[in-house]
């Protein structure tokens, strides 16, 4: 009867591969808890007109086009609370002063933001 190979006996291809897979499950784990923000202003007043929210997946987003601004601003506040990081173009120059002006409970979601533009260097670093 064969015995299992433990961890450190699996030959190296093996062991990368395995590293490789926990490393593509813990990338989709962390998209699972962000939430995408795209915040629409008004730049000649600063008013806020616009947003949507949306969550990784199949789940339900939320959606702001016309009417009371600051009650949704209010719904997207308690939507947001469920999730590790907000997710976004340039949301830390833009959509999350705009947010914390609004409420300083949005503070919070700027513990752990993901800003997409300091992403890209990292995915393309050849790019000029």
């Amino acid at each position: 009867m064969r015995r299992r190979e433990t961890q450190s006996e699996k030959r190296p291809l093996e062991a990368s591969q395995d590293a490789e897979v926990r490393t593509v499950a813990r990338d989709v784990d962390i998209l699972s808890r962000c939430l995408s923000i795209d915040l629409e202003v008004d730049p000649k007043r600063a008013r806020k007109f616009a947003f949507a929210a949306m969550p990784d997946g199949e789940a339900e987003g939320l959606v702001h086009r016309k009417g009371d601004v600051n009650a949704a601003l209010e719904k997207l506040d308690l939507f947001s609370a469920g999730f590790a990081h907000v997710i976004g173009h340039n949301i830390l120059r833009h959509d999350l002063p705009h947010l914390m002006a609004v409420s300083p409970r949005f503070a919070k979601r700027a513990e752990a933001p993901i800003d997409t533009p300091w992403l890209n260097p990292l995915a393309f670093p050849l790019s000029p």
